[in-house]
């Protein structure tokens, strides 16, 4: 069977050999690792993920990697299945750069957790997204109802809370207001934002409105207060908390060692050891949330690995320029020593794989013999 890499393909054209492609990866369907073609994996995905109702993560090695199957996918799949497809991307920074991540980054990761605890997403990312950390699995979001009874100042804190900016206008995810007994607020992973109106305490009404013209569009029964960022202090990132500052205090370093440009660090640390906020949460989000995308998946989700030996590789270069920048940093004095690297390593990335409760498949070029794939690629006729 021959796969090739079909570009500018609407949606769905291909969905209709998926029986094909399935009766051909049947014999092989007990094996661990299948070998098959870069050009003929999005087939296979597919086709693996169109007869299975649980969660799928598909884990590749790098980020343009993880795009090209997120452009691929939905050529094989049917609407009912594209509509699954979530990328989970990386926070797009160097490392122990205090720059935050672009928020659109940011909503997206949530946006794939918040799938997770819902529905039976098929995420798509690269292994420098899965090793950075975020939010623990969600308790219930605080549900606010029509007619619901809670004192605005309840809401106003677990918005401050979940990580949500107050402003005086409510123009972008992540953001709230307040303005008497009016609270408008935008959950990241929501397409508009909601406006609460009290009476009292009684929740009055609840719409949905237009940030530009700040006109409500449409009445909602409810809302979910979900977080706004990925790490938020609480009893799961307590022992995240405690590592980082033993590493700290270990490191030895005295405050009058430490550079301007280190002042921050440590005005931030100072802050965490107090339990008061830190001036850049984002920041820390990278060593102190709590979990990673693994810890979201339920016992029946499947983890696709493509290139299981290209994952492990690009980890460990990750880890080795994590190493590399944290010297160079220490050295001329930018951050305090004694950071950890703001990742899972390449080992504890191994070990959540080899240790997964969850069914784990690799897909690998350089298979041969009996896990071989009846696939080829299609020949390139160089211009004939």
């Amino acid at each position: 069977m021959s796969a090739g890499d079909p570009h500018d393909t609407p949606p769905g054209l291909l969905a209709g050999l998926g029986g094909a492609v399935l009766r051909a990866i049947e014999p092989f369907h007990a094996e661990p690792l299948w070998g098959l073609p870069d050009a003929a994996k999005p087939a296979v995905i597919a086709a693996i993920v169109s007869r299975r109702d649980a969660p799928v993560l598909v884990l590749t090695s790098t980020p343009d990697r993880a795009a090209a199957l997120l452009d691929a996918l939905p050529l094989w799949l049917q609407q009912l299945h594209r509509n699954r497809v979530h990328p989970f991307p990386t926070r797009e920074s160097a490392p122990y750069d205090r720059q935050p991540p672009a928020p659109d980054l940011i909503e997206a990761r949530l946006a794939a957790v918040d799938a997770l605890a819902r529905t039976s997403p098929i995420l798509v990312c690269d292994v420098d997204a899965a090793v950075q950390r975020t939010i623990e699995p969600a308790r219930a979001p605080l549900l606010i109802q029509h007619g619901d009874r809670v004192r605005i100042a309840d809401i106003v804190q677990t918005l401050d809370d979940h990580g949500y900016q107050r402003a005086r206008l409510v123009l972008e995810p992540a953001a709230f207001a307040v303005r008497g007994g009016i609270v408008d607020l935008w959950p990241p992973t929501d397409e508009r934002p909601v406006r609460i109106e009290l009476f009292g305490d009684d929740v009055e009404s609840i719409r949905r409105f237009d940030p530009a013209t700040q006109r409500s569009v449409e009445d909602a029964s409810a809302v979910d207060l979900r977080p706004a960022r990925e790490w938020r202090r609480g009893p799961a990132s307590q022992p995240m908390i405690d590592a980082l500052l033993k590493s700290l205090d270990q490191s030895g370093a005295a405050a009058a060692e430490l550079s301007t440009d280190a002042a921050a660090y440590a005005a931030d640390i100072d802050a965490i050891r107090a339990a008061a906020a830190p001036g850049r949460p984002d920041f820390w989000t990278q060593f102190l949330a709590p979990a990673t995308i693994f810890d979201h998946l339920p016992a029946d989700a499947l983890i696709i690995i493509d290139e299981p030996h290209d994952v492990a590789a690009r980890a460990e270069e990750r880890d080795q320029r994590g190493i590399h920048a944290r010297s160079e940093l220490e050295q001329r004095g930018r951050i305090p020593p004694g950071l950890p690297l703001p990742w899972l390593d390449a080992d504890a990335l191994q070990q959540i794989l080899d240790s997964a409760t969850q069914q784990v498949r690799s897909l690998s070029r350089l298979a041969s013999g009996a896990q071989r794939l009846p696939f080829r690629a299609a020949p390139r006729l160089a211009g004939r």
